[in-house]
């Protein structure tokens, strides 16, 4: 698989939060949901849209998301009157799950269902598009109603749906079963689906991705059997008050971390680090004024130890520029030994992968390491000096012969 694919699902799920767009076989109507969709770039520009979804509902295959966007709509522009007659002129509205959910919140708590995706969407084809699209949708629905404690029968409803039409996509190629099995796993355990839930945890990690995506994600204890975590928008920050052990982040923070980490290792022509065959560790240094560095230790089946470094032309906080530095040389067993000990001293395989703290500036310490097919990263902002997982790092750079300035070590 080329690079520009790696992360397709990325460039899929981070615009596709909480979408309600509904099944569509044809051309035309596509575009008129994507329209839609696209949001209000001027004031006039949302009353064309209620134009267009009001000619969507002449179509029963799309009442549900044209109604859903006039309520909206309405709703938005604080027009009670026509919201009441949006609902008084469809009675039969517990045929669409999503027009019952619609009116359980109006008029004190309705949540607006869309949120508008970006246009990555036309990277795909309009059939896989509109069931990604339209799982999410039941997906969130489904999410919403455990929060809010409404009917079972209904979230057993809304979890079904997106089954429906995620497990295909699911199946359909390596990178979704990276991205799709979490909410999927939740959905199953919701279900009592045992069958479905073996197969879900059987999916392990797989390097069409640089890094697991599992290993930026930060998710509650009881993720798999409380329904009402909504695993791919799930995003507690920023959120000073909450305890640090309270705070966590979903798929969406989770891809578009790994979007931007992987454009410095591709450029560093660095592998997958699971791909390696041997022990080995590797640094990735990005400092948000600075250049990008990679600093790689391996111990080869013969028990030599060699140690890489690379750096590139860009800077860590923006794009990463064109590689301009790659150097290896031999290290004793000793110096290997002695990272080894500093690892096991700063109990590396015991940190959180995902330290969630931040600030302005600053730079991203990211270590990963395999042992014996074991795998582990460690991501931290700006860790304080006498960290122990700084040490660790630090020792690598002191083992190449860069030389960098004591200010610029951040």
């Amino acid at each position: 698989m080329s690079t520009s694919n790696r992360l397709i699902s990325s460039h899929i799920l981070i615009g596709l939060l909480s979408i309600a767009v509904v099944y569509s076989q044809t051309t035309s109507y596509i575009s008129q949901l994507r329209q839609l969709a696209n949001g209000c770039p001027q004031p006039t520009k949302c009353y064309d849209k209620r134009d267009i979804a009001k000619n969507l509902i002449k179509n029963s295959l799309y009442k549900t998301f044209a109604v859903t966007y006039l309520m909206h709509f309405y709703y938005s522009k604080g027009w009670d009157d026509s919201v009441k007659s949006l609902l008084d002129r469809f009675p039969d509205y517990e045929k669409y799950p999503d027009l019952e959910y619609i009116k359980q919140f109006y008029p004190n708590n309705l949540l607006p269902l869309m949120v508008h995706p970006d246009s990555s969407l036309l990277n795909e084809s309009s059939q896989k598009e509109t069931d990604i699209t339209m799982g999410l949708t039941y997906y969130h629905a489904f999410t919403e109603v455990c929060k809010m404690k409404l009917s079972e029968d209904l979230a057993v409803s809304y979890a079904q749906n997106a089954l429906k039409f995620l497990e295909p996509i699911y199946n359909s190629h390596r990178i979704y079963k990276q991205v799709l099995k979490y909410p999927l796993l939740q959905i199953a355990t919701f279900l009592g689906d045992t069958k479905r839930i073996k197969t879900y945890e059987s999916a392990s990690y797989d390097t069409v991705f640089y890094f697991p995506v599992r290993a930026f994600m930060r998710l509650p204890r009881d993720w798999r059997h409380n329904c009402s975590y909504n695993l791919v928008n799930l995003n507690t920050l920023p959120n000073p008050m909450a305890p640090i052990h309270e705070t966590f982040v979903g798929l969406d923070y989770a891809l578009s971390t790994l979007k931007r980490y992987s454009r410095h290792v591709r450029a560093m022509e660095e592998p997958p680090l699971l791909t390696i065959k041997h022990d080995v560790f590797r640094f990735i240094w990005l400092r948000t004024f600075h250049n990008p560095i990679i600093v790689r230790i391996e111990l080869r089946e013969d028990s030599s130890v060699f140690l890489t470094w690379k750096k590139t032309s860009g800077r860590g906080g923006y794009a990463p520029g064109r590689l301009v530095l790659s150097i290896r040389k031999e290290l004793s067993l000793k110096e290997w030994n002695q990272f080894l000990k500093l690892i096991e001293q700063s109990k590396f395989w015991e940190l959180e992968s995902v330290e969630l703290t931040y600030g302005l500036d600053g730079a991203q310490w990211i270590l990963e390491g395999k042992i014996n097919n074991k795998y582990h990263l460690v991501d931290q902002w700006s860790p304080r000096d006498n960290s122990t997982f700084k040490q660790a790092c630090l020792y690598l750079l002191k083992l190449t012969n860069l030389e960098i300035p004591e200010d610029e070590i951040y």
